[in-house]
């Protein structure tokens, strides 16, 4: 059978994924050397960082990505300060102030609720600039992840911890993005890790 058709006809076996071979972007491909800012891709990730985003240690981010037990379920929890700051998010939602939601993101670029939120309203301008600040999203989440953390061999625990919701929808967006541009490959491999969360 051909890569294609076993992807098909065993769409969850994760003896058909391979992160380490998830096709570059575009910019990666062209550039000779570091034109678009990005750096490479941590092994075993979804994605590759680029020079001009918030740098942001994992300590700073206020969630943290918790493994409840040996069967490689996960949750995500917030500080009580993250989640002062998604209220204060939901806040300016409700005023409908584009401006203040982009100064949010300025000041709390750990929220990663704020860039799903900015990449919606920006989509209608820049489909290539919204699909930068979903990637920013899930990078961040990357960021919170234990050490010895497999996205191969997981599940989050929605019911019971509804902060994992952002680990869903960050990967939900991304994919979105990845079929807009026919990144059929990558947005194949993002839907196997989504699928099995």
């Amino acid at each position: 059978d051909s890569e294609k058709e076993l992807y098909i006809k065993n769409p969850v076996s994760w003896n058909t994924i391979n992160l380490d071979g998830l096709e570059e972007s575009r910019e990666v491909k062209e550039r000779t050397g570091s034109v678009t800012g990005q750096l490479k891709r941590p092994s075993g990730r979804i994605i590759a960082p680029r020079k001009n985003w918030p740098k942001m240690p994992a300590a700073a981010l206020g969630f943290t990505v918790d493994k409840l037990n040996d069967d490689n379920e996960y949750r995500v929890m917030a500080s009580e300060d993250y989640v002062e700051k998604f209220y204060a998010l939901q806040a300016i939602i409700s005023s409908a102030d584009v401006a203040a939601l982009s100064m949010f993101n300025k000041e709390h670029p750990e929220v990663i609720e704020g860039y799903l939120l900015l990449s919606d309203i920006v989509r209608q301008h820049s489909v290539a600039d919204a699909a930068v600040m979903t990637e920013v999203a899930v990078y961040f989440v990357e960021k919170a992840l234990p050490i010895g953390f497999s996205w191969s061999n997981c599940t989050f625990k929605y019911d019971e911890y509804p902060d994992s919701r952002s680990i869903h929808l960050s990967l939900f967006r991304h994919i979105q993005f990845l079929i807009r541009r026919a990144s059929w490959s990558t947005a194949l491999e993002c839907a196997k890790i989504l699928y099995n969360l």
